[in-house]
């Protein structure tokens, strides 16, 4: 079992199964991105030494890591458009046709040279709110005015002194 900082702890990952795996990971974005930043420390140990695909998720990480910082310095992009590159040469080499979103990746240091650093304008906490107000209209039983069921449970959660 791993252990997750406090910090970590609110956005850990579910368990990964056998079967889970058979349809895929299916998470948050925030526990996506506590995956991806945790993922070698969990099981780095445990690659052998020159894996190929394990050198495509070392350049993503690098990226990551570029994309979500909080600074930006000029040699950045430079460092950004080289790791992208160098990605998508082994993304082709080891799984295969690159998808539109690859293609995406290419862009971001010249969004990041204009608007600086990205975490600036991300929307992870609205992705958040929109997933907790999709959860309780799951399980609300009535469809009935859903839009003033939604406003009302948040009321309760600001009332309760719950983060919103």
């Amino acid at each position: 079992m791993f252990n997750y900082t406090e910090i970590e702890s609110s956005n850990r990952p579910p368990i990964i199964t056998v079967d889970g795996l058979k349809l895929g990971l299916k998470m948050s974005a925030s526990e996506m991105l506590c995956f991806s930043r945790l993922l070698g420390l969990i099981i780095g140990n445990l690659v052998p030494e020159g894996l190929g695909i394990w050198e495509l998720w070392i350049k993503l990480r690098e990226i990551i890591d570029l994309v979500t910082a909080v600074d930006i310095h000029c040699k950045d992009f430079i460092r950004l458009t080289t790791l992208v590159e160098e990605h998508h040469i082994l993304y082709i080499k080891y799984i295969g046709n690159l998808k539109p979103k690859h293609h995406h990746l290419v862009h971001y240091p010249t969004i990041l040279q204009m608007s600086g650093p990205l975490r600036h304008l991300w929307s992870m906490r609205a992705e958040q709110k929109h997933r907790e107000s999709k959860l309780t209209a799951n399980v609300s039983c009535s469809y009935k005015n859903l839009l003033q069921t939604l406003i009302f449970k948040t009321q309760l959660r600001i009332g309760h002194g719950k983060k919103v």
